[in-house]
């Protein structure tokens, strides 16, 4: 079962994308394989000192080699979920000198920095984790939610588009530009996506209620529309002051 931590859009957003991102694999098989690959299976069952305990196996016994790279990435992830973001920050770090073309070990330190609401530095480590690897979908993903809650909506929706081009079941990405056009007035936009996304998982409650509140929602022109109107909003009722809904914790 698909499992999704939180979906949430807002000033104080701790991006939540590490429960549904895959996990970095070992690409070499050997007497470590079998470690690596208990602290992965830890990992999906929520096990978290467990796959701590398997990959720090695999770091002491290789602590140079990519293997190790990745395995530091995936005992970051645990640490992170664990809520230990200091010694995940350590591990996202010593994955990045071992190999500074990780675009991985970028997005997961991304995740930290959006974590302690650094969105600047959450937004240029997934920036060079897309000049590392164009088709990387969660570093789209989470820009894209540091945008958001930077308020910079256009770019937000930019990113989540791109990821939809990647990855067009990403249930996150539909969330997120769902939120972003709701608050530029995209109101056919943002009930697409929520209704995509209701197709995927047609239990997620906060998700229902914004589809609801959006198609009793008289319409509004979108900021396309108003420009080539003529019209300037005001600055009451501009997309640049307008707040984002929060889709917050599943359940």
């Amino acid at each position: 079962m698909r499992t999704l931590l939180a979906v949430a859009i807002s000033g104080t957003l701790w991006c939540a994308l590490v429960a549904s991102e895959p996990l970095p694999a070992a690409h070499i098989c050997d007497a470590n394989c079998e470690h690596f690959q208990k602290g992965l299976d830890a990992a999906r069952k929520d096990d978290w000192s467990g796959s701590i305990a398997e990959f720090s196996i695999v770091i002491s016994s290789e602590p140079e080699s990519a293997r190790a790279s990745a395995a530091l990435i995936n005992r970051g992830r645990a640490r992170l979920m664990s809520g230990d973001r200091e010694g995940s920050f350590l591990d996202f770090e010593a994955a990045y000198r071992i190999d500074p073309k990780s675009a991985d070990a970028l997005t997961w330190r991304a995740a930290y920095y959006a974590g302690k609401g650094d969105r600047r530095r959450s937004i240029e480590d997934c920036t060079r984790a897309i000049e590392l690897d164009a088709t990387h979908v969660s570093a789209y993903v989470r820009r894209g939610i540091a945008y958001g809650s930077s308020k910079e909506y256009a770019k937000a929706v930019a990113d989540y588009t791109e990821a939809l081009r990647l990855d067009s079941t990403n249930f996150v990405a539909l969330l997120g530009r769902a939120v972003a056009r709701d608050v530029l007035n995209d109101r056919s936009g943002a009930i697409a996506d929520l209704e995509t996304a209701l197709v995927l998982d047609p239990n997620y409650e906060k998700a229902k209620v914004m589809l609801m509140r959006l198609r009793a929602k008289p319409s509004e022109p979108n900021q396309a529309q108003q420009h080539n109107a003529g019209s300037r909003p005001s600055s009451t009722d501009s997309s640049a002051s307008k707040t984002a809904p929060s889709l917050g914790p599943r359940g």
